[in-house]
């Protein structure tokens, strides 16, 4: 009983209160609250010129529900609506809406807040679009992919353009190049040709048309080409965003001019390379390879008959390594390919293959070749500046008419027995070499061995160490020194070189019609000879010019210089000698083959006594060799004969 007269007290206090207006309700406190309404719109209502392009906006006074939300609101025309409620804001995202046009927006009443409350009545409101015109530009996006990255040298490719009138663009273009464009209304796809050597860098997108122009800045990123064995796919873009994932597939993919940056990792058969193999070639004209850093980026091969790089025509290399290919490097007729700040190791045949007309400029280092590290035949020109080569079978071996030109190179333990091409450098028929402040040391046979028609040329430098692991008999004697010279007509200039510390001799020339020509030099410590002009295991000295000058020879040393056979001229001046154990000078000649002379001068030559040497200027067993002139005035010489 008591609990049915309290309900009914309740419900005549209820009936008694206000009624708030429709849409609203009390609130707790007993007082009243506005009811649901729209705060604002966008476009505003009655607004002209209004975006085609923009989304819709409702904004309400309160958080909405969005079911009852998305179904309340209605367009007249139509509007196909990707549509979301967030908080207290309606968001219609649209296609572009049609020009010139009034638009009718209506919110029915259903439409409630997250406390149930509805608009009191429905509200509508109307707007009207821009006339057609000039054409804006909503979004670019290079066709097919994602991003807008695109390679250098990639050729054709489409920007798909959305936007408002494009139906109206009658020109496009971007930065400088080849543009082609074709569009409706909302979409263009713009054709850009993006050639080979295009500058690296953003494009802005210009289109023009009957109304105006528009842009849209940084459209376009032409990038190097980037290969990432760990991070790449072969149908990837090829950009720095996108890498490719093999070298094969890369470089089977560029144009040069182009650079090709490639990521650490190493690339192998393993990882899905396929390398050269004979001729092939698989390096295009003009291309740029980059590694990430020497030692992190590998190009690794399984030796049989491959080859890692083999370029078609102009091309350069740094900054990775390349290990265990038949050759590492291979620069045929009509090349021009520059290596640097990268290594090439265990090859079974050459690290580095010149042929033909190539020129190759290597600042690399070549080590461990079962081979020559560098070899050159044809007219091949080797430039290398500053590079190592490090126990190869030869540092660089060279026929035919080809040259090398070095600046502070280093030719260190190279070959592995007498031979003569076991040396740091080797040249045979017609080769030829020119080093300026290069250091060959400890090489099995010589630092230099020529036995080519050749000119040979050192400045600055140092021989050093050569021929120590030789044998003896005739081969280690004739081919185990610092510099053998023992070819037809060689033309020899040496400048400033120090020469010591070598097996038999410093300089053993063994061949014939030699032009030699020594200043300002420093040859010491020879056991057998300084240098040595004679017959020597087979070789006979033919006519032989030597000039001698501001030099000097020490010992300890059986004799400083020596010669034998058929001596055109031989003029020494402004040197000093010391420490010949049996001669300063030594004919040299054998019973059947006296040395012959033309003319012989020595001028401001210093001998400083020794116990060892006579105080007599003698010639044993040999005539006094026509037109001496004899102006030391610091001593004596003794000329002998074995």
């Amino acid at each position: 009983m008591r609990s049915t007269l309290y309900s009914l007290l309740l419900l005549s206090a209820c009936s008694k209160a206000h009624v708030a207006p429709s849409g609203t309700l009390p609130p707790s406190d007993g007082g009243f609250i506005d009811g649901l309404t729209v705060s604002s719109t966008s476009p505003a209502a009655s607004q002209v010129n209004a975006s085609r392009g923009a989304d819709l906006l409702v904004e309400f006074s309160a958080d909405m529900d969005e079911t009852t939300t998305l179904a309340a609101i209605s367009f007249s025309p139509a509007i196909a609506c990707d549509a979301v409620v967030s908080g207290a804001r309606y968001t219609c995202a649209h296609a572009p809406l049609l020009a010139a046009t009034k638009y009718t927006v209506v919110i029915d009443p259903s439409a409630r807040d997250g406390k149930g409350r509805e608009l009191a009545a429905p509200f509508v409101y109307l707007f009207t679009t821009t006339e057609a015109g000039s054409p804006s530009i909503t979004s670019v996006h290079v066709e097919n992919q994602a991003g807008r990255q695109v390679r250098q040298g990639v050729g054709q490719v489409t920007l798909d353009v959305q936007g408002i009138d494009l139906d109206t663009i009658t020109a496009a273009h971007a930065g400088m190049l080849d543009v082609t464009v074709t569009s409706t209304s909302t979409l263009a796809k713009v054709v850009v040709t993006v050639p080979p050597g295009q500058m690296l860098g953003t494009l802005d997108l210009q289109l023009d048309s009957i109304h105006g122009g528009v842009s849209f800045a940084d459209a376009l990123e032409i990038t190097d080409t980037k290969v990432d064995v760990a991070a790449g796919d072969d149908v990837a873009a090829g950009t720095p965003e996108a890498p490719f994932r093999t070298l094969t597939h890369t470089l089977a993919s560029v144009n040069g001019p182009t650079r090709v940056l490639l990521a650490a990792g190493t690339y192998s058969s393993a990882t899905g390379e396929v390398w050269p193999t004979g001729s092939a070639t698989n390096v295009p004209d003009g291309v740029t390879l980059v590694g990430a850093a020497m030692a992190s980026v590998v190009l690794e091969g399984d030796a049989g008959d491959t080859v890692a790089l083999s370029f078609m025509g102009t091309g350069s290399v740094s900054g990775l390594d390349i290990a265990g290919f038949r050759n590492g490097i291979v620069a045929g007729d009509g090349t021009n390919v520059s290596l640097s700040d990268m290594a090439i190791e265990e090859s079974t045949a050459s690290g580095v293959v010149a042929t033909g007309n190539a020129i190759v400029g290597c600042s690399a280092e070549i080590r461990n070749s079962a081979g020559p590290g560098l070899m050159a035949t044809g007219t091949a020109t080797l430039l290398v500046n500053g590079g190592r080569f490090l126990h190869n079978r030869t540092g660089a071996w060279l026929g035919d008419a080809a040259s090398i030109a070095g600046n502070d190179v280093v030719f260190d333990s190279n070959g592995t027995t007498n031979e003569p091409s076991h040396s740091g450098v080797y040249l045979r028929d017609g080769a030829s070499a020119s080093f300026t402040n290069s250091t060959f040391s400890n090489n099995f046979t010589a630092g230099l061995y020529s036995s080519a028609v050749s000119t040979v040329k050192l400045t600055g430098g140092e021989i050093m160490g050569n021929g120590k692991p030789c044998t003896g008999g005739v081969d280690g004697f004739a081919n185990c020194n610092g510099l053998v010279l023992a070819a037809t007509t060689q033309s020899v200039y040496i400048d400033g070189t120090r020469i010591h510390d070598n097996h038999y001799y410093g300089i053993n020339a063994i061949g014939s019609h030699l032009a030699f020509s020594m200043i300002n030099a420093t040859v010491s410590s020879h056991p057998t000879a300084n240098v040595s002009f004679a017959e020597t295991g087979g070789f006979t000295l033919f006519p032989t010019t030597v000039m001698i000058a501001n030099s000097a020879f020490s010992g300890p040393t059986n004799v400083n210089v020596r010669w034998g056979g058929e001596m055109k001229h031989l003029a020494i001046t402004g040197s000093r000698f010391t420490d010949g154990t049996n001669a300063h000078l030594e004919d040299h000649s054998n019973a059947t083959s006296n040395t012959t002379f033309t003319d012989l001068t020595l001028d401001g030559v210093f001998f400083p006594t020794n116990g060892a040497q006579t105080q007599t200027v003698t010639w044993q067993d040999v005539g006094i060799p026509k037109g001496l002139s004899f102006a030391t005035g610091h001593g004596s010489m003794h000329f002998y004969k074995q």
